[in-house]
């Protein structure tokens, strides 16, 4: 299982995680980004890359 370590301070909602995530991990609940779906990660990456404060990080 991944490990999605999520900056809240870093993270300004761009939603850029949201739009990219192939498995809908990522969702915006009340004005946060939360990832809710965590067993749905693949660990591909791409929230990461496309978060442009990096305030994602996977960790296996």
């Amino acid at each position: 299982m991944t490990d999605i370590i999520l900056d809240k301070d870093k993270c300004m909602l761009c939603l850029s995680c949201i739009r990219i995530c192939p498995m809908g991990v990522y969702e915006n609940k009340e004005g946060l980004i939360s990832p809710v779906n965590v067993n749905n990660c693949i660990n591909c990456h791409a929230c990461e890359v496309a978060c442009p404060v990096d305030a994602i990080t996977l960790k296996n």
